[in-house]
C-alpha cells in the first residue's frame, strides 16, 4: 500500500509539473519568491494583525447594536442610514437592508457575540474605509488570550452579482435566509 501511495504521488507530481504553465505577460514581474511575501519587505505591517487571539482591544462600548435574535425575522433591520465609531457590540443578527448604508468611521472596533453576524442585503450599503493608524477591526466579544475560530458569524455581502448558480441567484446558507445574485455586473 504504501509502494503504491508513493508511486501515486510521484505520479501526480510529475504530471503536475510537465502540465504547469509560464505566465509570459509583461504586466507581472518575475520574483525569485512564491506569494506575497519576499521575506524582508512585511507590507502588512501596521495594516494586519497577525495575532489577533491575545490582541487587547477595549471592553467599554460605544453603543450595542442587535436584540440577540439570530433569524432573519427576529435580527435587526438598519433601514436607514446609520454610522457607527468607537466601540460597538452586536449581539444577533444585523440587517443592512436594500436602500440603507452602514458607514463605519476609521478606528472602529466591531465585537460580535457568539453567532452574531453583520449582513448586508442586496441594494444595502457598507462604507468602512479605515487607514493605517485608524483600522477598522472586527472581532469576538471575547477577552484577550480567550478568542477562538467561530466566536461569531462574521460579515457577511450579498449582492446582486452573477454567478455560477442555476437561474443566478440563491440563498446565504446558515439561515441568514437572504437572497444573492442576479445580473448586475460590478
Amino acid at each position: 500500500m504504501k509502494k503504491f501511495l508513493l508511486g501515486f504521488l510521484l505520479i501526480t507530481l510529475i504530471t503536475a509539473t510537465a502540465m504547469a504553465q509560464s505566465i509570459d505577460n509583461n504586466f507581472f514581474d518575475k520574483v525569485s519568491y512564491v506569494g506575497a511575501f519576499d521575506g524582508y519587505d512585511n507590507w502588512t505591517e501596521g495594516w494586519t494583525n497577525w495575532n489577533p487571539v491575545d490582541a487587547d482591544y477595549p471592553e467599554t462600548y460605544t453603543m450595542t447594536k442587535g436584540n440577540g435574535q439570530f433569524t432573519n425575522i427576529g435580527g435587526v433591520h438598519i433601514v436607514a442610514d446609520e454610522t457607527w465609531s468607537g466601540v460597538v457590540k452586536i449581539d444577533g443578527w444585523i440587517y443592512v437592508d436594500n436602500g440603507a448604508t452602514l458607514t463605519i468611521e476609521p478606528g472602529t472596533i466591531i465585537r460580535g457575540t457568539n453567532k452574531s453576524r453583520l449582513i448586508i442585503t442586496p441594494g444595502g450599503k457598507i462604507m468602512a474605509a479605515g487607514t493605517r493608524t485608524l483600522p477598522i477591526v472586527f472581532t469576538s466579544s471575547q477577552g484577550a488570550g480567550f478568542r477562538s475560530n467561530s466566536d461569531w458569524g462574521g460579515l457577511v455581502i450579498c449582492g446582486n452579482a452573477p454567478n455560477n448558480l442555476p437561474g443566478g441567484v440563491g440563498i446565504v446558507e446558515g439561515g441568514v435566509g437572504t437572497e444573492f445574485g442576479g445580473s448586475e455586473p460590478c
